[in-house]
């Protein structure tokens, strides 16, 4: 205590303030840094005089803080006089000094009569007593040197009658402390008014045991006020504050309770036959029957624990899920097989109760659920009552087991249950066993832990006590003298009607730790469900992996699971390729998990965050497809759940209760994560005892196709759920949530673009196996077909959309013919032989699945006006126009074409940004066609979809696949049609200015692609702008002085960050409004002008547009294009978007040149080679610019137009080949043609050699991926070894040389679109694979076929150090070639010939080469 003190007489004056210098001049340097970490607040009582500093040192400024504001809320006219002050576990006094300090600063006259100091630390008390004596050495200071459950009446009784201010400060949310006691003796001094100054920080369990405590008094009082703020952001810290009055002489304010007062919990469940009765009732939420109140012999609304056990926390919320949720399996069939309700059937692989009920029964039980009362009707209220009685009593037992007051220790628990109504006890302990137990014997850490033998005695009632529903568990009508002096481990009195008195009498049975509970309906309905959240919990895998990359399942451990999918989805078995991406994602590992269309994606994380005590964020592209998913898990009975958007209205109420742990499932966008505010808010969600599990990407292919594109959000969205979505911080484990990324679309492209932006600087590190692949896009029921637009009598592009537009009807009611076609006998067997020939199926018992799955749609040519049987989805590139969804003034859009033809009662429209009121109709069968853009090909689920028309190809085949998939989800035959027109015409190419040829449908494509990627000199015209010339508002490191944070305005923040120190922080506020920044636009407009570039779009009046009639594009966008790629070279730290505001904030540290070339080169690491890094990065310390940011910046955009851009428009061409193909099969019919769609959409997708790890029949390694290190390697060694592809001992017995020519043909094309290097060896292999299956007259692929050669042979040459050595290999290569009748003659001339062509364009090269050089010289 003696170096405290020394320290504070160091001090002007005892405040505060200088008790917190002192405090921190006393620790130690280990404890300096971080005080907090020693201090364990409201966990032990303090012994040492260091703990006493560190708390000091931690929680000054916060007691300080709120206290302060407390006191405001008190009327003024309250501290005049003399007053007295009890502090509550006063600690070092902090409550009374902030007191005094008050009343000073505030010049209140007001004379302290006594202070009475409770605190059960010594060396606390003494501190707070001396520090008080320091102040005024007249205070009148009374210790109490006590826990404030052994305080006394006698001991606060004060020796004058005046008004009392009881200060309890951090003390009320301390867990542990018996709130009746402190209520019995706290009014000591009744005479005269009592002021309650209540004050903790804001966490849930802190709450609710402050409001436990307020729960003693009889509101309203004549003054109460409560205020709290959540958002540490905004003053430092959180708070919770209640301030009260108790008037004197008044007794009756304080409730006397016999025993302890009620407390209120949520909770319902329904079986399916009384859910079918209800289901087209509004407002299910409010259910006054999900309501009820538990007395119980202990202070229940106190005995929260804050380190809630795992298991109980999850076992909680899978009970609370819904409001009410779906009673169980096991009770659905007690009560079905007991009372002859329900039937069990399983449809479309799910589990259902459907109802048998008699219209009277019916009738009673509508009547039920208006009153929520009982009726005579003995089996409606068995119905109804039980199962919500069942789920009562299980809610109960979790909050007995969560209080400490019943133990899993015991071997054996002896329970009574009092039923004054319907049976439920043996009920309700049965089917919580089978929860308790599986959800334990699934875990690792906790399995030995079984819940105990259970004995049960109920106590019925003359209506059931010989109901079936007792499960043979004999009950009695009266309690008999054994049942009186018995000790139980738990008693439960039930009723499902309100309580009639204060509170229940619990003087007839004993337990053990008095662990007795009285349940009742709700008379006064107010409570909150609350999600519990703790530590996470790590599961046992569910499969193993072996050599092939197989996954096999473990039994025992998958059957614990399927009884959770039973459960909550009511699924009765997993889909294929489910099971592997669980298996990570339960072991709380990162996983990135790839279905197809329909393969129950969205299950897999629903089911693996229900089983985890944390909240999941989903992030999705779309509002449409989070409404989608919303509704999905409220049909399932799952609806603590919500979403967070631009449409809805109350987004802070919606992030207000996330935050107060009300939701288990919270969707919103990329976007919202970029939000400063919200951000901060997620993090601070930890402090407040709010935890999460997974961070859900679904859709995560959006990273990659849309991350570079235009919606920049997409690629910090991996750094952003990484450091503010925080699980529980456990010491010696990983400290953030699991990444669970979902997707259809499961092509080497995108899983290489997703792994690399979700795993960069400060993201998740994604371990090598973090992928898990179903490859398995090969459905049965779904087919396809190309359908040729003539263009021949067309001249314009404008023609083609517009006949396009004309014939889409036409092309519906061939769809629907070609369905029929398909179901004929003949070509479902034909369609069913080709599947096993793809897969090479020879397991009998997969094979006769498939033989004898039925995939008839029953469908007839009326099927539009019959919309609940079937639909149709027309997707479009555009929003509106003859190829878009709406008209415009002068074309009729595809929506009206429709309607036109069909009557428009019968069409929906979604674009992305709608209302989703057209949604809602499509899904809910109301309308049988959809016309939309692709914003509606994402996770949209409508089983009986059975055609999708592209009224233009997609922009990448993993798109088409995507939109494709909506249809045939019940497994049921469906057809996805593309209207194809190969013509071409002549347009000029914006960054080069050429004229060229481009196909029709390629190039509405092209023309998105040219908006995002408009030129390497633009961005760079654009960053420099934003560096050297926009005006923003700059400040240091935002510290506040005095209130405000010094700023000052600039143009650009180079000039201020070339000045700044090194390792110094500057934040600027960049707006992007385009009527506060006209000036500055118009400024870079004229230089982009003057470039022939687009210019940015200026206000809406038509003054600003005046002049500015060429292509614009938006101002926002370009100013986060140039900010992310800044991002990549560390030139920008990090940045979040105000929305509400429009600006953009901006935080850079200064670096020195050489951190930004690291930044480069660790952005380069993603895509490269360790070698081919430090090359590049040589070529970019040569590049040209006046300083390390300018070069970095100079190479990134050219990287990103030469590999990015590039990459993107592979894609796009990719899919126009694979539509001229399609058309371009003369010999074939159309049912034939589909086959070899499929056959090239399965190897794209599918590529065994694309698969990690992959070995042959004969046990051989053959992983081009591995191979190549993802594309990163080159060697004759890798090119050779897939040549050899064909040969018997690579074949096996089940394969075929041709199908392993397909093969590596899908792996050649999956790694070749994910590179942003060339790779010779890939380049020879395409041509190889080209040249075996044939080109015909094929133009497209003979280009391919042509460039691949030769690319290849350009690339070894420049790579070979001799070309003695490259010549021989060429040879070699030609050879082999020609001995596995891969070429004839007339190829082999024509490689020469292509050989001879490569050599002139080396030279040619070379020569160039050594102009540049001798030109610098």
């Amino acid at each position: 205590m003696e170096l405290f003190f020394d320290n504070l007489k160091r001090q002007e004056a005892v405040t505060l303030s200088s008790v917190r210098k002192a405090a921190l001049a006393s620790l130690p340097v280990d404890c300096g840094n971080a005080p907090w970490r020693y201090t364990e607040r409201g966990k032990v009582v303090y012994e040492t005089e260091e703990q006493l500093d560190c708390y000091l040192a931690s929680y000054t400024r916060w007691h300080e803080g709120k206290l302060r504001k407390a006191f405001d809320m008190i009327p003024l006219g309250a501290f005049a006089g003399e007053i007295s002050v009890i502090d509550w576990g006063c600690g070092q006094g902090l409550g009374t000094i902030c007191l005094l300090e008050y009343l000073l600063d505030k010049r209140i006259s007001c004379r302290i009569h006594e202070i009475v100091l409770v605190e059960p630390s010594m060396v606390a008390i003494r501190r707070a007593r001396e520090l008080l004596r320091l102040i005024d050495s007249h205070l009148p200071v009374r210790c109490i040197n006590k826990r404030l459950d052994e305080v006394s009446a006698a001991d606060i009784l004060m020796s004058k009658r005046l008004p009392v201010f009881q200060i309890f400060s951090n003390t009320l949310d301390v867990e542990g402390i018996d709130l009746k006691h402190l209520a019995d003796v706290f009014y000591a001094n009744s005479t005269f008014d009592n002021y309650l100054i209540c004050v903790c920080p804001y966490y849930q369990t802190g709450i609710r045991r402050t409001q436990a405590f307020l729960n003693y008094l009889a509101h309203p009082l004549s003054f109460e006020e409560t205020i709290e703020q959540s958002d540490k952001q905004v003053v430092g810290y959180t708070y919770y504050i209640n301030t009260l009055r108790l008037c004197g002489d008044n007794p009756e304010q304080i409730i006397r309770y016999q025993f302890y007062p009620a407390v209120q919990f949520r909770c319902g469940a329904r079986l399916d036959c009384v859910e079918e009765v209800f289901r087209k009732l509004e407002d299910r939420s409010d259910d006054i029957n999900t309501y009820f109140d538990v007395y119980a012999l202990f202070d229940l609304g106190a005995s929260i624990r804050d380190d809630l056990h795992p298991l109980v926390a999850v076992v909680n919320n899978i009970l609370c899920r819904g409001l009410p949720t779906k009673s169980s399996p096991f009770v659905e069939r007690v009560l079905g097989k007991a009372l002859g309700c329900s039937t069990e059937r399983s449809e479309y692989g799910a589990l259902r109760f459907p109802g048998r009920l008699s219209a009277d029964t019916l009738s009673v039980l509508q009547k039920i659920y208006e009153t929520g009362c009982l009726s005579s009707n003995i089996e409606a209220n068995q119905l109804y009552f039980t199962p919500i009685a069942v789920i009562r009593i299980q809610k109960t037992l979790i909050e007995a087991l969560n209080s400490g007051y019943l133990s899993f220790e015991k071997e054996d628990w002896h329970i009574l249950v009092e039923e004054k109504d319907v049976p439920c006890a043996a009920i309700a302990l049965e089917d919580f066993r089978q929860l308790f137990d599986t959800l334990s014997g699934l875990s690792k850490e906790y399995k030995n832990i079984r819940l105990p033998r259970i004995h049960l005695e109920v106590i019925s009632n003359k209506c059931y006590w010989k109901s079936p529903l007792h499960l043979g568990i004999a009950s009695s009508l009266m309690a008999t003298e054994k049942q009186r002096e018995k000790v139980y481990d738990l008693v439960i009195h039930y009723s499902s009607e309100e309580r009639i008195g204060e509170e229940f009498d619990f003087n007839c049975f004993k337990a053990v730790n008095n662990c007795s509970f009285a349940i009742y309906k709700a008379s006064c309905p107010y409570a909150d469900r609350v999600v519990y959240t703790t530590d996470r919990i790590a599961y046992d895998p569910l499969v193993v992996k072996n050599i092939q990359g197989i996954y096999t399942e473990i039994q025992e451990t998958v059957s614990k699971l399927t009884y959770f999918l039973n459960l909550i989805f009511r699924k009765k078995a997993f889909r294929d390729g489910q099971l592997p991406i669980l298996s990570r994602a339960m072991t709380n590992k990162s996983v990135i998990g790839l279905l197809p269309t329909g393969g129950g994606k969205s299950l897999t994380y629903q089911l693996a965050a229900m089983l985890q005590p944390g909240i999941t964020i989903v992030i999705d592209p779309l509002t449409s497809l989070m409404k989608d998913q919303y509704d999905g898990l409220v049909n399932c009975g799952i609806d603590c759940c919500t979403f967070i958007n631009a449409l809805v209205q109350d987004k802070a109420a919606r992030e207000q209760q996330m935050e107060r742990s009300r939701f288990l499932f919270v969707f919103m966008s990329p976007e919202r994560l970029c939000i400063k505010s919200f951000r901060e808010r997620l993090r601070n969600m930890e402090e407040l005892h709010v935890y999460f599990a997974y961070g859900v990407i679904d859709e995560v292919h959006c990273v990659s196709e849309w991350g570079h594109d235009f919606r920049f959000s997409y690629l910090h969205l991996g750094r952003n759920l990484y450091q503010y979505v925080l699980p529980k911080q456990t010491e010696g484990e990983e400290n953030h949530i699991t990444l669970f990324g979902l997707t259809a679309t499961a092509s080497f492209d995108v899983l290489a673009d997703v792994e690399r932006e979700l795993s960069g600087n400060e993201a998740f590190p994604l371990e090598a196996d973090a992928i898990v692949r179903y490859e398995n896009t090969n459905r049965l029921e779904l087919q396809y077909q190309v359908i040729p637009i003539d263009g021949s009598k067309t001249s314009s592009k404008w023609d083609v959309y517009r006949t396009k537009n004309e014939c889409l009807a036409q092309n519906l009611k061939l769809a629907y013919e070609r369905l029929r076609e398909l179901e004929k006998p003949e070509n479902v067997a034909y369609i069913k032989k080709r599947f096993i020939e793809r897969e090479s199926i020879m397991d009998e018992a997969l094979l006769k699945q498939i033989r004898d799955v039925d995939l008839s749609t029953g469908i007839d040519a009326d099927w539009l006006n019959k919309p609940d049987e079937a639909g149709a989805i027309v997707f479009c590139p555009h929003r509106q126009g003859s190829l878009g969804v709406y008209d415009t003034v002068i074309n009729r859009g595809a929506s009206s074409a429709l309607a036109a033809a069909y009557g428009g009662e019968f069409v929906s429209s979604f674009v992305g940004g709608d209302v989703l009121s057209g949604q809602d109709r499509f899904i809910k069968g109301e309308t049988s066609v959809m016309v939309a853009t692709k914003a509606f090909g994402m996770g949209i689920d409508k089983p009986n979809v059975r055609f999708t028309v592209n009224i233009n190809h997609s922009g990448s085949l993993e798109a088409f696949v995507q939109e494709a998939g909506r249809a045939g989800r019940d497994r049921k035959m469906a057809v996805a049609t593309i209207l194809y027109c190969p013509k071409e015409f002549m347009e000029q190419d914006p960054q080069t200015k050429m004229m060229v040829s481009v196909p029709v449908d390629l190039g509405v494509h092209k023309f998105f692609f040219l908006n995002n990627f408009i030129g390497g000199d633009f961005e760079k015209l654009v960053m420099h702008y934003l560096m050297t010339h926009n005006s923003m508002t700059l400040t240091g490191d935002e510290v506040v002085n005095n209130g405000h944070v010094n700023e000052k305005s600039a143009s650009g923040f180079m000039a201020e960050l070339l000045n700044a120190k090194i390792g110094d922080s500057l934040v600027s506020y960049i707006s992007y409004s385009v009527l506060d920044n006209q000036e500055d636009i118009q400024w870079i407009n004229a230089i982009l002008l003057k470039c022939g570039f687009p210019t940015f779009k200026l206000g809406m009046t038509p003054a600003a547009k005046k002049g500015w009639n060429q292509p614009t594009v938006d101002y926002a966008e370009a100013l986060e294009k140039a900010i992310y790629r800044m991002c990549c070279v560390g030139v920008i730290d990090d940045y979040t978007r105000d929305y509400q505001n429009e600006q953009f904030r901006v935080v850079t540290v200064r670096k020195t040149d050489e951190d930004y070339f690291l930044h480069l080169k660790a952005f380069l690491l993603r895509y490269y080679a360790a070698d081919r890094a430090d090359l590049e990065m040589r070529r970019a310390r040569d590049f040209k610019g006046d300083n390390a940011m300018q070069k970095c910046l100079g190479y990134l955009t050219q990287f990103v137009y030469d590999k990015i851009a590039t990459k993107r428009m592979r894609a796009i061409q990719d899919m126009e080949n694979f539509c001229y193909d399609a058309i371009h099969r003369p010999n074939e019919n159309w049912l034939e043609v589909n086959e070899h769609m499929k056959d090239y959409i399965y190897f794209y997708f599918n590529s065994k050699y694309a698969r990690e790890g992959y070995q042959t029949e004969n046990g051989q390694l053959y992983s081009l991926t591995d191979d190549s290190e993802h594309g990163k390697n080159s060697s004759y060694e890798i090119l050779f070894k897939y040549l050899d592809v064909v040969s018997d001992e690579v074949v096996g017995a089940s394969g075929s040389p041709m199908d392993n020519i397909k093969h590596l043909q899908g792996a050649v094309r999956l790694i070749r679109r994910a590179l942003t290097d060339s790779n010779p060896a890939l380049d020879l292999l395409s041509a190889y694979c080209l040249f075996y299956l044939g080109v015909g007259d094929n133009m497209n692929l003979r280009l391919e076929l042509e460039l691949s050669y030769k690319e290849g042979y350009l690339e070894f040459k420049r790579r070979t150090s001799s070309y003695k050595v490259f010549y021989e290999q060429m040879a070699r290569y030609k050879q082999e070639l020609q001995k596995n009748n891969a070429i004839d003659e007339r190829e082999s001339r024509q490689l020469d010939k292509w050989g001879l062509e490569a050599e002139v364009a080396f030279h040619v090269s070379w020569v160039d080469q050594l102009a540049q050089i001798l030109t610098k010289e």
